[in-house]
């Protein structure tokens, strides 16, 4: 499976088990460009849009997440939890 596909998946799976959007306290943001495979796994670093004020609402999300894409589509996903990046400077 390419890369694509496999982030149009996570971004599913993570929309998917967050709060509805009116409850939602934080949105959770993807590292495409730093998802890598390694030996039939995928590592996709995320983190949260801001401060989440409950940190096992966000992990419990990023759990969820990773089961449903292995029970569901047979893929290997491992979240990683990252800080934010840094705006690029000029």
């Amino acid at each position: 499976m390419d890369k694509n596909r496999v982030i149009d998946l996570v971004r599913q799976a993570i929309e998917k088990h967050l709060p509805p959007a009116m409850e939602r306290p934080f949105a959770i943001q993807i590292d495409a460009d730093g998802a890598w495979e390694e030996e039939d796994w995928w590592h996709v670093p995320v983190w949260p849009d801001r401060d989440v004020p409950r940190t096992y609402m966000y992990y419990d999300v990023l759990a969820e997440a990773e089961v449903e894409l292995q029970d569901v589509e047979d893929l290997n996903v491992i979240l990683i939890p990252t800080a934010p990046k840094a705006p690029a400077v000029d």
